[in-house]
């Protein structure tokens, strides 16, 4: 398997990490770039991203 950062071969156990929203698996050299605890950050961004959508205002269509 090769690092999806630098593409070296992941030699071992590779790591998953959460990148800008992405899932990676990663060396352990490129592991620094992210955030090593997926299962939480990516449960956080889903529920920020349902907020965000939540709040939208419906079109409302008029005559002129």
């Amino acid at each position: 398997m090769e690092c999806e950062i630098c593409g070296r071969e992941i030699k071992g156990k590779g790591y998953k990490i959460l990148v800008e929203g992405s899932e990676l698996t990663v060396c352990a050299r490129c592991k620094i770039y992210g955030t090593e605890d997926v299962s939480k950050a990516s449960q956080h961004n889903i529920v920020r991203v349902v907020k965000k959508k939540s709040k939208a205002k419906p079109i409302v269509f008029t005559e002129e």
